[in-house]
């Protein structure tokens, strides 16, 4: 299958010598490819748009598969053990993630269900594992401290009856954080960036003693963690067993004392008390597949650097090859395309006659041509905007939007960026342009007809002081990470004119900053000495400087564009800005 745009093949069946070997482009590792860089990154754009139609997720939930778990165990073979039949942990875990889906969205264990977001992984030694984002009606509810520990603990039980004692020894084997404990350096959670400073644990065990739980605005949930005297000893990691080491409620992680009692086995259950938790545990899920190390030619063939660079065990093959899901979105997420007049894809055959494909052209449309099209033949679909549409029609391939019967569809348009010139204003009118027609209709402001979307939007009164940058950082605050924002600023700074910089990072510097007070506080940047007054805006500090240093690639400081300096010294962490991607 081969593509090419609506007006490049209308030139080309123009023409006298037709060579459909020569036209179009192949598709590459496209979005549709399960596993591949884009289909990650379509999936976390489009449970970001879930977020901007329910809000914040209220819980985040990691569910591992547990070996030792009954149903494996009476069917293994003598001489087997789990790690021989992955395709009976495929199968085990797969009906246990059934049952969780159930409890949740149908026995409503933590209130009504409106939508979640979720995935499978795997882990190296070739368990499974889901990560759940969830999204309930009861969200305000998730406020209060109260609420949150009807359902989620993180203290050893202490009830003394049988289902008390069952569950604690559930707790002891699987919800306690023990890698690190006796300050075992080796542990993966024990790295730090920095190697002047003592190793301390990222996750931030043990934790301290707390009395009530606390939720506090962009800020990490606090769960109550109360000295109640109640702890247990293990052997020290790498001690040989000579050693043993104290645990208490500090090294608990926290979970739902029913599901741990239903599932016996690893299930951590989070509430997402802040924006950065939202955005953190999205790009979480959907971080990748898992990589090796290789070395790879000048060759820049994507296909090829996939395969080389892939990790897959055998648990993760069997579960491809029993065609169980990998993920899951509802409500689901429609793809809207973002095409300029005459741009739309063709899709074609390059076995194909010249008059085969130009029948393909004829025929061709796409969502934002047959947008225009309904609404041009009806009138119940002109209140609603772009995005909006979804909500109410269904799209049929090669048919177009007809009335939906029964559910929703969240909308998401594609991005665009002011370097992209007419798309980008085109998006940008479609964002506030409700029941557009056509092209044309898009580009009429109050009855008068401008010759560009730029045009018609200044008219409007979208472009005027950065209006356009400030509605660009407004959306990407909601998508994108706050390392792509800072890097988007960079950009900008250096290619396009934007009239006051400095206004634009005093109104969004937080949104580009959302994932440095998890950098700050994991203990991955070592944080330089500086005054007082510098402690509530130490992340913003940080940002600057990241910024700065993207700057320094074209040769340009902050002090150019009228922007503040980084007042803390972070000359400590240059050589590691690059690698900060959020791993975990």
């Amino acid at each position: 299958m081969w593509t090419d745009l609506y007006n490049g093949l209308q030139d080309v069946l123009g023409q006298d010598d037709v060579n459909l070997e020569e036209v179009g482009k192949r598709i590459i590792l496209p979005s549709s490819y399960v596993g591949g860089d884009r289909f990650m990154q379509q999936l976390y754009q489009d449970s970001m748009a879930l977020v901007c139609h329910f809000g914040k997720q209220s819980l985040f939930i990691t569910f591992t598969a547990n070996p030792k778990w009954s149903e494996i165990e009476q069917e293994l073979l003598p001489g087997q053990t789990a790690v021989d039949r992955p395709d009976l942990v495929s199968r085990v875990f797969h009906l246990k993630v059934r049952d969780l889906l159930d409890q949740i969205k149908n026995k409503r264990i933590f209130g009504p269900w409106q939508g979640w977001v979720w995935t499978i992984e795997y882990q190296k030694r070739g368990l499974p594992h889901l990560d759940l984002l969830l999204f309930l009606k009861t969200d305000p509810q998730f406020l209060t401290a109260a609420y949150v520990d009807r359902f989620i603990s993180a203290e050893l039980p202490t009830e003394q009856d049988a289902m008390g004692q069952q569950l604690r020894g559930i707790i002891e084997n699987t919800m306690v954080h023990t890698h690190c404990v006796g300050g075992n350096e080796k542990a993966l959670c024990m790295k730090d960036l920095n190697p002047a400073v003592v190793s301390t644990c990222h996750k931030g065990y043990p934790q301290t003693f707390q009395e009530e739980t606390t939720i506090q605005e962009n800020v990490y949930l606090l769960y109550r963690r109360r000295d109640t005297g109640e702890s247990f000893t293990i052997p020290i990691p790498g001690s040989g067993g000579a050693a043993v080491a104290l645990i208490d409620n500090r090294w608990v992680v926290p979970y739902s004392p029913y599901l741990s009692l239903r599932y016996n086995t690893y299930i951590n259950v989070e509430v997402c008390g802040s924006v950065q938790a939202v955005k953190y545990n999205h790009k979480y899920i959907y971080k990748g597949g898992d990589r090796v190390t290789v070395t790879v030619d000048s060759d820049q063939n994507e296909i090829k650097r996939y395969l080389h660079g892939r990790y897959i065990g055998p648990t993760e093959a069997i579960w491809r090859l029993f065609e169980f899901d990998t993920h899951k979105e509802q409500p689901p997420v429609t793809h809207l395309t973002l095409n300029l007049p005459g741009h739309h894809a063709v899709y074609f055959d390059g076995n194909d006659n010249p008059a085969e494909v130009q029948a393909q052209v004829e025929a061709a449309f796409s969502t934002l041509i047959a947008f225009f099209a309904y609404n041009m033949q009806n009138e119940d679909g002109r209140q609603y905007l772009y995005h909006e549409f979804p909500e109410h029609f269904v799209y049929i391939r090669k048919v177009g939007w007809r009335k939906r019967q029964k559910g929703i569809s969240i909308g998401r348009m594609y991005s665009a960026r002011p370097f992209m010139g007419d798309r980008y204003y085109l998006r940008l009118l479609l964002t506030v342009v409700r029941g557009a027609t056509s092209f044309d209709h898009l580009k009429t402001v109050d009855g008068r007809s401008y010759p560009t979307f730029k045009s018609a939007g200044i008219a409007l009164g979208l472009l005027e002081d950065d209006g356009e940058w400030g509605a660009l950082f407004r959306e990407g605050a909601e998508f994108i990470t706050g390392r792509a924002l800072r890097h988007l600023f960079a950009l900008a700074l250096q290619h396009t004119t934007i009239t006051n910089p400095l206004a634009i990072w005093e109104t969004f510097g937080y949104s580009m900053c959302d994932d440095v007070p998890h950098l700050l506080t994991t203990g991955r940047v070592p944080v330089p000495q500086g005054p007082e007054e510098i402690e509530g805006r130490i992340d913003l500090d940080y940002g600057l400087y990241l910024i700065q240093e993207y700057l320094k690639e074209f040769g340009k400081s902050l002090s150019e564009y009228g922007l503040p300096k980084p007042v803390l010294s972070w000359v400590l962490v240059q050589a590691r800005h690059s690698n900060l991607a959020i791993e975990d």
